[in-house]
């Protein structure tokens, strides 16, 4: 728009200089708001949903707002729960099968399986993100792009504790333990969107960290060699990649 618009000023000059004489009567003409069509373009909005999410456990809900013909923003809010699988599970980092091996708050450290969901169930958590997004061609929400990326989410479980009054290792029917753990995102994304009259689709690839921050079931045994139950925190941090597809209405 801003190469055009220079064109147009310099398409002036000769008829500017072609004049002999000033006329008195002068046409103006003016951009931006006072146009009523020049910013209609930039009020557009695109509803979004992801399919790929839904399968790594994430349903957010997210909405993109164009500010100029290369820039909008993105922001999103959803829902999380467990992994379709034990393997993607494994892909989002959400255990850390050591964080369930090495603790030192025990004189032996029982060694839990945090993949094993006879004992373990997967609760409803929270998401949220927000991004900015420059668009390559200069063409609004359309074409390749590149995007920084803040999100914050949060990964819920529920646990069977261990009957501390028995010699095995039994679990408890009846009582739990709250697994929560805390992810923040910090994730540079590429792709590709296309629009239409109405749908659009995009694809996207990531990379990134991972700050988390789980607390987390911790079993073992004490001095006195009884099995206890309890709840400890781990960090940690680690590289994140990511890539989705996702499919939008033109509000």
């Amino acid at each position: 728009m801003r190469i055009k618009i220079t064109l147009f000023f310099l398409s002036l000059v000769p008829v500017i200089y072609a004049q002999d004489t000033p006329k008195k009567d002068v046409e103006v003409i003016t951009f931006g708001n006072n146009n009523p069509t020049a910013n209609e373009e930039y009020k557009s909005i695109i509803l979004k949903v992801s399919p790929t999410a839904f399968i790594f456990g994430n349903f957010p809900m997210e909405i993109e707002k164009e500010l100029n013909d290369f820039l909008s923003v993105q922001a999103g809010v959803g829902l999380t729960f467990k992994s379709l699988s034990n393997f993607i599970e494994g892909l989002n980092g959400e255990f850390d099968e050591a964080d369930y091996c090495n603790s030192t708050r025990w004189a032996d450290d029982y060694c839990d399986n945090p993949y094993d969901f006879t004992i373990r169930e997967g609760k409803l958590g929270f998401t949220s993100s927000i991004s900015a997004r420059l668009y390559w061609d200069e063409d609004g929400f359309e074409g390749w792009y590149i995007s920084p990326l803040l999100r914050y989410s949060t990964k819920k479980y529920s646990v069977q504790k261990i009957d501390e009054t028995q010699s095995g290792e039994i679990r408890l029917e009846n009582e739990f333990d709250k697994e929560t753990i805390k992810n923040i995102d910090l994730v540079v994304q590429s792709g590709l969107q296309r629009i239409g009259s109405v749908l659009t689709w995009e694809f996207f690839t990531g990379v990134g960290v991972r700050i988390r921050n789980a607390s987390i079931q911790d079993l073992g045994w004490d001095e006195n060699f009884v099995i206890r139950n309890g709840i400890s925190t781990f960090k940690s941090e680690f590289l994140r990649i990511e890539f989705g597809f996702r499919v939008g209405f033109r509000a």
